[in-house]
């Protein structure tokens, strides 16, 4: 298991701040698990110059360019990608 990637879940994706915003935007959050090495992840990676995990990519509704973030996160760096979809 990934220690940032629990890191980034604990402190920041399940916290109760990103929760209320992720509702109040009405946006699907998806998780991709990497631990299998599914090739359709394998290949999402590689497309944005990823090498590994962790990786967050930003899917704005009114946007056809999706927004890679870091693999170090924060509440607010969350929450400012959801208040400007």
């Amino acid at each position: 298991w990934c220690v940032t990637c629990k890191v980034n879940e604990a402190l920041v994706i399940n916290t109760e701040s990103v929760a209320n915003k992720i509702r109040e935007t009405q946006t699907v959050a998806v998780v991709a698990d990497w631990t299998k090495r599914d090739k359709s992840i394998g290949k999402l990676l590689h497309e944005y110059g990823s090498s590994g995990v962790p990786f967050y990519l930003f899917f704005p509704k009114n946007s056809t360019n999706p927004i890679p973030l870091g693999p170090v996160i924060s509440k607010s760096v969350i929450i400012e990608a959801l208040e400007a979809n």
